[in-house]
């Protein structure tokens, strides 16, 4: 098989609550102070979708997890177990959460988990990267993209989000739809804290109404929704309708799609965030939050990754995707500037994937009060959306 030929398989593993995990040890994650909301029960399933793609030579996979986020303790163990299974490089599992504010606390924050829980995430997840990889069949891509406004406003007082939704669409030789990956910048946050019960959001009905549609696999993974919050607000019905506003735009924008092939090629980065913001390390020391921090020089930090990826030949723009993935929650002008280091006609911006490691913004956009510096209170520091940015333009520059 030559690097032009393209391979995919699709997986979707539950990952919502069983009973036993219920019952007042298991707390939402995503709204209120520790402790004050505790799962009341399951309303929809929550889901680990995977996507596998590969040429012959490389390799990836793009897990999709319904949850606000992760710590780095979980996605080590479920990058280490699923690329034993598999022959994958642990550093090609790209792990994405969707940042549903209704799935269980898997990072501390909120009040955790039942270990029982955890257990059964990441068995299931690693089931779904091993079905996804076992699944891998001849498939041909297409993308398509378009802009997607009137849904969407900035909570931190810019006039514009990042807009743009781009789709990668997979299917068989004959035809048939095998998976569809949607990735747009916009908080899961239709429903409000007032929700006790499990649920994925308004991910949950844009992956129905597009399966509906398409058939196959449905895959979401958001942007640079850091300050992207959704225009409409309440109960399930409002979830649905936001949902399924977001696959009807999914489905025009494939209706101009553009047929990509091989290569793919892959780049990743290890980095180290430095953590300038004490109230990581107290919480951590206090047996609260779920990472786990290395010291070097009394110098807090947290290590983790970005990657780049392209499919196609790099001098067809538009028969061209490239990738990146950022390891927390970029808001609009961070993503907007690492867009602007790509220059395909479809870009994928990756966000909250690798890790969930707070908000990333650039350097003027520090404590400049808006949003009354909320993002700033639950980031990382100052330096660490900087770092991001300055290791994914490198990567993308090295690939032109």
């Amino acid at each position: 098989m030559g690097a032009e030929t393209l391979r995919a398989g699709a997986a979707a593993v539950p990952i919502t609550p069983l009973d036993e995990h219920l019952g007042g040890d298991l707390y939402l994650g995503g709204y209120g102070n520790y402790r004050s909301r505790p799962a009341e029960g399951n309303h929809d399933d929550l889901w680990a979708r995977t996507l596998v793609l590969g040429d012959g030579e490389q390799s990836l996979a793009i897990v999709a997890l319904d949850l606000v986020g992760i710590s780095n303790i979980q996605l080590d163990a479920i990058r280490s177990e699923a690329g034993a299974a598999t022959g994958l490089s642990p550093a090609h599992i790209l792990i994405a959460s969707t940042h549903t504010h209704h799935s269980p606390d898997l990072q501390g924050l909120w009040g955790g988990t039942p270990e029982a829980y955890k257990t059964h995430l990441r068995q299931q997840t690693v089931r779904s990267i091993i079905e996804a990889t076992a699944d891998q069949q001849e498939a041909r891509a297409q993308a398509g993209s378009v802009q997607l406004t009137g849904l969407t406003r900035n909570r931190r007082g810019w006039d514009t989000t990042d807009d743009i939704l781009t789709a990668l669409a997979l299917s068989r030789p004959d035809g048939s739809p095998l998976a569809t990956l949607v990735n747009f910048a916009v908080h899961a946050t239709v429903m409000g804290p007032e929700n006790r019960l499990v649920s994925g959001d308004f991910p949950t009905y844009l992956r129905e109404a597009l399966e509906g549609e398409r058939g196959g696999l449905a895959v979401f993974v958001n942007g640079a929704q850091g300050d992207s919050e959704p225009v409409a607000s309440g109960d399930f019905q409002q979830a649905r309708a936001y949902g399924e506003a977001i696959a009807e735009a999914t489905l025009a924008a494939l209706q101009d799609a553009e047929p990509l092939s091989g290569p793919l090629v892959i780049a990743d980065q290890p980095l180290e965030l430095p953590i300038e913001n004490p109230l990581w390390q107290t919480m951590t020391d206090a047996g609260i939050l779920e990472y786990a921090i290395p010291r070097e020089d009394e110098r807090p930090h947290l290590p983790t990754r970005v990657s780049y990826w392209r499919l196609g030949p790099a001098d067809v723009p538009s028969g061209l995707l490239q990738a990146v993935s950022v390891p927390g929650e970029a808001v609009t002008r961070l993503g907007q500037a690492i867009r602007g280091c790509l220059t395909a006609r479809h870009c994928l911006l990756l966000g909250l994937t690798h890790d969930t490691l707070g908000y990333l913004m650039l350097d003027d956009e520090w404590m400049t009060g808006r949003n009354d510096n909320y993002e700033e209170s639950v980031s990382l520091g100052q330096k660490a959306g900087q770092v991001v940015h300055v290791a994914l333009v490198g990567l993308a520059a090295e690939d032109q």
